[in-house]
C-alpha cells in the first residue's frame, strides 16, 4: 500500500513539474530578465535595485501579438500565450526562445547589448497560411508594476517638444514618424526610469505606449507595421532595446541622443550643413493669434518689438482669417475682417520687413461654423455642393 501511495505522489510530482512553463534567464552585473513561458515576469535594474514588471501579471498578455491580415482586412490575432513554446537556446550573452502555433510561428532573441543596464530584443514572425500576411507586430509586451515611486511616476514620450504623461489613463498610443520625433518612451520615477527605444535607421512605422490592465500594471509595448505580404517571414532589420537609467526624462533622453548622434543624419551638426535652405540656418519667429480679436492699428508695432527683441525674421500668422469661422470652407473671401484691412495689414508688415502667412485649413476643415446662423450654416452646405465640394474634397 505504501509503495503504492509513494507511487501515485511521484506521479503528481512528475505531471506539477511538467506544468510548469519553461524559465529562461539572462542576467550579468546590471539587469536580469526571466521570461516565464511567453511571460517576461522579471525586468530588474540591479544597479538601482528595482524590479519593473509587476508581481501580478495578467496571464492573457503575452511577450508578443501578431496580427495577421488577409486581401488587407485583420483576420485574427494570435497572442504569445496561445503559442506552444519550443526549444529556448542559451548562451552566456543571449536567450532565443522559439514559438510555435497552428497560423504562426515565431522566434525571439534577447541578448546584452554591452552598455550597463542595456538588452537588445529581436523577432521574426512567419505567417503558415499562403494567403495571409502579419500586418503588425506587438513586441516587447512588458507588464509594468503601476506606480512606481506613488504620484511622481511620468511616462516620456518625445511629441512636439516633448510631453510627460501620468500613466493613469488607460492606454496611449502614438506613432514614429507621424507623430513622434524619435523611436523611444520611457517610464520613471525618482528611484530610477525604463527606456524602451529603438535603434532603427531606415524609419520604419512602428507606435510607442501602453494599455492599462488593472491598477497594478500596464503593458509598454511597441507596435510594428509592416507592407502586408502574405506568407512572408517578417524580421525587422533593427532591435528594440530596454535601458535602465536615472530618475529623471533628460537621463533617459540623453541615451537616446548618444545612439542617435553617431548616426549618419546627425554627424553633421545643422549650422555646419551646406545642402539644406538657408532658412533653417536663420529660423524665423511665427506667432500666431485670432485676427478678429486684434487691434489692427497697433498690431504690427506689437509684432516689430518682437522682432527686434529677438533678432530674428518674424512671420505674423492670423488665425480665424477665413470668411465664416476657424477652419469653415470653401468659400474663404473676403477675409474676416474686410478685403481692405487684410490689405493694409499685410502692406505694413512688408514695409517693416515681416511677414504674413495665411493659415491654411487643410488638416481639420468643415463647411459649417458652430458660431453661425442655421441659415448661414444652410448657405454654406449649398454653395459646398454648387462648388463640386464632393467631388474635390475628401
Amino acid at each position: 500500500m505504501c509503495k503504492w501511495l509513494c507511487l501515485a505522489g511521484l506521479c503528481a510530482l512528475v505531471r506539477t513539474a511538467a506544468a510548469q512553463p519553461a524559465e529562461s534567464v539572462l542576467e550579468n552585473g546590471t539587469l536580469r530578465i526571466v521570461i516565464r513561458g511567453a511571460l517576461v515576469t522579471s525586468l530588474y535594474d540591479k544597479q538601482r535595485g528595482r524590479e519593473y514588471i509587476t508581481p501580478e501579471p495578467d496571464a492573457s498578455v503575452g511577450l508578443l501579438r501578431v496580427l495577421l491580415v488577409k486581401d488587407d482586412k485583420p483576420v485574427g490575432e494570435v497572442d504569445a500565450v496561445q503559442l506552444r513554446v519550443g526549444p529556448v537556446q542559451r548562451r552566456n550573452d543571449a536567450v532565443t526562445i522559439a514559438f510555435e502555433g497552428a497560423r504562426v510561428r515565431a522566434e525571439v532573441r534577447v541578448e546584452f547589448s554591452g552598455a550597463p543596464g542595456e538588452a537588445r530584443w529581436a523577432i521574426s514572425v512567419q505567417p503558415k497560411e499562403a494567403d495571409v500576411a502579419v500586418g503588425r507586430v506587438d513586441f516587447p509586451v512588458l507588464q509594468m508594476r503601476r506606480p512606481l515611486d506613488g504620484a511622481g511616476d511620468q511616462f516620456l514620450v518625445p511629441v512636439a517638444e516633448g510631453r510627460l504623461f501620468t500613466p493613469s489613463r488607460a492606454s496611449l498610443w502614438l506613432t514614429y514618424p507621424t507623430d513622434m520625433a524619435a523611436q523611444m518612451v520611457a517610464y520613471y520615477g525618482p528611484g530610477g526610469g525604463c527606456l524602451l527605444w529603438a535603434d532603427d535607421t531606415e524609419g520604419s512605422v512602428k507606435s510607442f505606449g501602453f494599455q492599462a490592465h488593472g491598477r497594478p500594471r500596464m503593458a509598454v509595448q511597441v507596435r510594428h507595421r509592416m507592407p502586408y505580404v502574405p506568407a512572408k517571414r517578417w524580421e525587422p532589420a533593427y532591435h528594440v532595446r530596454t535601458t535602465f537609467c536615472d530618475g529623471a526624462w533628460q537621463a533617459a533622453a540623453d541615451i537616446y541622443r548618444a545612439w542617435q548622434s553617431g548616426q549618419f543624419w546627425c554627424k553633421t551638426k545643422l549650422r555646419d550643413r551646406t545642402d539644406i535652405p538657408p532658412l533653417l540656418h536663420h529660423p524665423p519667429l511665427c506667432i500666431s493669434s485670432q485676427l478678429t480679436r486684434e487691434t489692427l492699428d497697433d498690431l504690427p508695432a506689437r509684432l516689430a518689438s518682437y522682432r527686434k527683441r529677438f533678432g530674428v525674421p518674424l512671420i505674423y500668422r492670423p488665425l480665424g482669417w477665413e470668411k465664416h469661422d476657424n477652419w469653415v470652407g470653401i468659400d474663404y473671401f473676403p477675409p474676416s475682417v474686410g478685403a481692405g484691412q487684410f490689405r493694409r495689414l499685410a502692406e505694413r508688415l512688408l514695409r517693416d520687413e515681416m511677414y504674413l502667412c495665411g493659415f491654411i485649413s487643410g488638416y481639420h476643415w468643415t463647411y459649417a461654423s458652430e458660431t453661425a446662423t442655421a441659415e448661414v450654416n444652410r448657405r454654406l452646405a449649398q454653395y459646398f455642393e454648387q462648388h463640386r465640394g464632393p467631388q474635390v474634397c475628401e
